[in-house]
């Protein structure tokens, strides 16, 4: 054999090995796309949390034996897709279970497993960051991991303002500072100005701020805008009510009963703010439609007693309903609470028995010893009921 031939020969013999080695290459960097075909066409079908395990397991495999670039990225797209489904279908069954399944730890715990393991593969996940937030937020949770996920959802919804909205609302319920709170609202109310969420935060922070006038101010705009909302109109009436303003508190909770006639909170602010304004048959009325949606509710049984007990018009005092009504009070409360005391004293004394009225208002003393606010009109009541004087509510003018 020549020198040329011998050359030739060895070249080709190079070449053939350079052959052979990339496709055994080839064949080790695919050895998992059996997997990853697997797994491709179960995604398609997937309908359930065990299609979605399967899922995720063939996908790992497919990685873990070996891919070429392309079908790597193809394959860490598809886990990060499948992990992030799975992690919001165990968020849903927290969020949006009523009331929350026990086994909600758990399910916390698998969800958040998910959610971690796809935002390590993928950073640039909003929402599976947005969830891992909410899903820290409850109770024994990452309170750090919460602030971080939430701040880097922000930064990456730049480009999707109502997303991002809600974000900030979401970073507001972590931060404790009411500054900053309300700073984080501002920009939330900018970017989506009809958000009903954020206008109903913002007004809340308003009234921690002790600005009630701006928190009354924002829910007026939002009533105007959203004017049938019965959670805007609760908390208008709450606000009025704190506020001591009576008769629009009235007609805040009178137009949420026309669209939630069953809404015992509103009956019961209607039925204080009547009370309020002297309007004890309205209040009355109030209370006891009250007490057939929740009989065993101790404030509601309490207030009604109390004008039973002490109402100056006669047809509306009924002593022995009264001490049952202010006895079962106290029961539900322990006989902790200083004014339902006052008001089963109350009503022994609109019965007669003031030896009992006197008993129980010094309970009430007792109970209430360390609020202030209360031993004036008590020690009053136990002066009235020692001279044998039943109690009669003052009306307003």
């Amino acid at each position: 054999m020549s020198i040329l031939q011998t050359i030739i020969m060895s070249r080709l013999s190079i070449a053939i090995i350079v052959v052979m080695f990339s496709a055994g290459t080839a064949l080790a960097e695919n050895e998992g796309q059996d997997d990853l075909d697997k797994a491709t066409e179960l995604k398609l079908t997937a309908g359930t949390l065990g299609d979605l395990a399967e899922v995720i397991r063939l996908a790992e495999s497919a990685l873990e034996k070996g891919l070429d670039q392309d079908n790597t990225q193809f394959a860490e797209s598809l886990l990060t897709a499948t992990l992030i489904q799975r992690g919001m279908a165990m968020s849903a069954a927290i969020f949006k279970s009523s009331p929350p399944d026990a086994r909600w730890p758990q399910f916390r715990h698998v969800a958040l497993e998910d959610l971690e393991k796809a935002v390590k593969l993928n950073p640039k996940q909003p929402q599976a960051l947005l969830l891992i937030a909410r899903l820290n937020m409850l109770p024994e949770g990452d309170a750090k991991r919460a602030a971080e996920a939430v701040d880097k959802t922000i930064e990456l919804l730049a480009d999707d303002p109502e997303q991002r909205a809600r974000a900030l609302v979401l970073r507001a319920g972590i931060e404790d500072d009411p500054a900053k709170q309300l700073a984080d609202l501002d920009l939330a109310h900018q970017i989506a100005p009809d958000n009903t969420a954020v206008m109903l935060l913002r007004a809340g922070i308003y009234h921690e701020l002790d600005q009630p006038d701006k928190a009354i101010a924002e829910l007026e705009e939002l009533r105007r805008l959203k004017p049938k909302n019965p959670l805007v109109l609760m908390q208008l009436g709450m606000a009025y009510s704190v506020e001591k303003k009576s008769q629009q508190a009235i007609e805040a909770y009178s137009a949420m009963l026309v669209e939630a006639p069953d809404a015992w909170p509103a009956l019961r602010g209607r039925g204080d703010a009547m009370l309020n304004l002297g309007r004890q048959v309205e209040a009355v009325a109030d209370y006891e439609k009250v007490l057939k949606l929740r009989p065993k509710d101790a404030g509601t049984m309490n207030n009604l007693a109390w004008v039973l007990a002490t109402s100056p018009d006669e047809k509306l005092r009924d002593g022995r309903r009264a001490i049952e009504m202010a006895t079962e009070a106290c029961e539900l409360t322990e006989y902790k609470q200083a004014h339902i005391l006052s008001t089963l004293a109350a009503a022994y004394a609109e019965t007669g028995d003031f030896d009992s009225a006197v008993k129980w208002v010094e309970k009430g003393l007792e109970v209430g010893s360390e609020d202030e606010s209360l031993k004036e009109p008590l020690e009053k009541e136990l002066e009235g009921y020692r001279d044998g004087k039943p109690w009669r509510e003052l009306l307003a003018p």
